[in-house]
């Protein structure tokens, strides 16, 4: 590992280095300025900085922030004799991994420098492991090894670039949502509207007016004009959850939008075509539902024009560690991380960090 000493004490300064480089595990070399330290990083690049809190010109903290938004992959550890709380959480605020109070013993540095490194490896580590995921297992955000999941990554991979309707078919809690975006982002119109409802989360009359939409005074409590989701989705993909929860007579009129691609507002004679591409899920027993006549026969071969099967987890154990690992070390902590950054709820106090950086 490169560590990157700056100090303005030159006894210290180069005592460290020495010490470092006579160890078999760190190449060490030394700057006497925050500036020239500046100046030394854009021409070469180091795993960890040990630098001085207290120094003529620039100080550590400066340096800190001017470094860490240059080469944010250089972790920066402060030395500093003034180890007060105040110091600790401004370290923290401005980007430090952590502090070292002086004087320290070389045991002391030692001891935290492997911490270090063995973190960077773990990090390194992490990142390698998501991009094998990524690129060995996964269609979009869906991981899976087994070779069900291979096959049915490379059938939706193929059927992301048509414009045919496709049939999810699928257990509740199998990924049928995950599966439609998953269709519609890696297909050519990804930067079109996705437009999801979940048909069976509504009732039958509330359901239409969110497929077609509405003209004003259609109803009770139609105030104004309202475009439906088949309207909203434009050109893109509208995704029909559990299509198989929806009401016989809804159903009829679907068919009729599926077979003549236009549709109309409720209460309006106005002609509106559809240009969105439907997919919609429906559970295993649709075929059951069919014969039953609870499921329009003529629907459902409208609308399996494409069909994707997501098998349940029991029948693919083998994926377990690999969705384990992508949860634990991937997609999942990046994606809480971003949705607390939005809400303005990161944690990331600056007591938080430093505790963080010193159980590293």
């Amino acid at each position: 590992m490169r560590v990157f000493v700056v100090d303005d004490e030159k006894i210290n300064r180069i005592s460290l280095v020495d010490f470092l480089n006579d160890t078999d595990r760190y190449e060490a070399t030394e700057c006497p300025s925050a500036d020239e330290a500046l100046a030394c990083l854009d021409i070469r690049s180091y795993d960890i900085a040990l630098v001085d809190y207290k120094m003529p010109g620039m100080d550590g903290l400066e340096f800190l922030s001017i470094a860490k938004e240059r080469h944010p992959d250089m972790d920066v550890v402060l030395m500093t004799a003034y180890g007060t709380v105040d110091v600790a959480v401004e370290a923290m605020r401005c980007g430090a991994l952590d502090f070292i109070q002086k004087p320290f013993t070389t045991d002391e540095l030692l001891l935290k420098l492997d911490r270090y490194a063995r973190h960077k490896e773990i990090v390194k580590e992490n990142i390698l492991l998501k991009k094998e995921l990524t690129d060995r297992y996964s269609f979009h955000e869906m991981v899976g090894k087994s070779n069900k999941m291979v096959e049915l990554f490379t059938q939706a991979m193929a059927f992301s670039e048509s414009e045919s309707h496709v049939l999810l078919i699928g257990e509740s809690g199998t990924g049928k949502g995950l599966l439609a975006r998953a269709l519609h982002y890696s297909g050519k119109s990804n930067k079109k509207p996705f437009v999801e409802i979940h048909c069976g989360a509504i009732s039958g009359s509330v359901l239409e007016s969110e497929l077609f939409g509405h003209s004003k005074g259609a109803f009770t409590g139609a105030i104004r004009e309202r475009e439906g989701k088949l309207e909203s989705a434009k050109d893109g993909t509208v995704y029909l959850d559990d299509i198989d929860s929806m009401p016989l007579e809804l159903q009829t009129k679907l068919l009729r939008v599926l077979q003549e691609n236009e549709f109309e507002r409720v209460g309006s004679n106005r002609i509106i075509k559809l240009k969105a591409r439907v997919i919609a899920s429906v559970k295993p027993d649709i075929t059951e539902k069919v014969g039953n006549r609870e499921f329009r026969e003529d629907l459902y071969y409208r609308l399996n024009v494409l069909n994707l099967v997501i098998p349940p987890l029991r029948e693919r154990i083998e994926d377990i560690h690999i969705l384990s690992e992508y949860f634990i070390t991937g997609q999942y902590q990046v994606y809480h991380q971003a949705a607390r950054r939005k809400s303005g709820n990161l944690p990331g106090s600056a007591f938080s960090r430093m505790n963080n950086a010193r159980s590293a």
